[in-house]
């Protein structure tokens, strides 16, 4: 059940309309949207989007700026070589978290925007309508947005170590690829053999990829992911123990 979501003031529809959309989304669907746009487009006071108290403790959820706010700006003429962050917090009961990015209006097109913990670790970027993050630790309750941070996004062809590992009965496996394209991550047994396919399709680059794998129903031994792409391919040995 979506939380109630909490109103500003005032909701001028049309302004919000020509802003781009993020949506802060729990793993029980509860949602708010925030809103980021050009300052060209806001008629109204940015005070007028100040959102009323947390109820977090009653709904087991909240997202908003670290303004306060439902809705941030940047310049109406954006610099190349400037970094304009925006902090998010959130408040949920209900890990992962996701925030997806929607009606990417003209001023973000090829305008990347990392997402970032308080402590620097990269999340991922956003970088058109359709694109997220996925927050699994219950111990981020701020990521930072940072629009022209495209330079520190990874665009490498890698396969982490799985964690944990070893592992009973699930563990995660992160990954990256270093273009937009068709990637596969399987686990195969010593043997050769395909266990599953944990992922088949086509990904982002500068994103910092998650799949989890689970053992539950396999014996203990070890298991080989095989992250492939493009013709190139990269494995890791995973430790089952029960």
């Amino acid at each position: 059940m979506t939380a109630p979501a909490a109103l500003p003031k005032a909701e001028p529809t049309t302004e919000l309309s020509q802003m781009s959309q993020l949506i802060v989304r729990d793993a029980r669907g509860a949602n708010q949207t925030l809103y980021l746009g050009s300052e060209s487009v806001l008629q109204s006071a940015l005070s007028s989007y100040e959102m009323p108290p947390s109820i977090a403790e009653l709904t087991g959820f909240d997202a908003r700026y670290s303004s306060g706010r439902m809705v941030e700006t940047y310049p109406a003429v954006m610099s190349n070589t400037t970094k304009y962050e925006y902090t998010v917090n959130i408040q949920s009961s209900a890990y992962p978290v996701t925030i997806s990015l929607e009606g990417t209006k003209a001023t973000l097109s090829g305008v990347k925007m990392a997402a970032r913990t308080q402590q620097g670790q990269l999340l991922g970027s956003l970088s058109g309508a359709g694109s997220s993050v996925k927050i699994t630790s219950p111990s981020v309750k701020s990521v930072i947005l940072t629009l022209n941070d495209g330079a520190n996004i990874p665009k490498v062809f890698a396969l982490g170590q799985n964690y944990p590992n070893p592992f009973n009965p699930t563990t995660r496996i992160r990954f990256t690829v270093p273009s937009n394209g068709r990637a596969a991550l399987r686990v195969y047994d010593v043997l050769g053999r395909e266990i599953a396919t944990l992922v088949d399709g086509e990904l982002r680059s500068g994103v910092s990829q998650q799949a989890e794998f689970d053992a539950s129903k396999l014996a203990s031994g070890v298991y080989v992911a095989r992250l492939e792409f493009m013709g190139k391919e990269l494995t890791r040995k995973m430790i089952l123990i029960k």
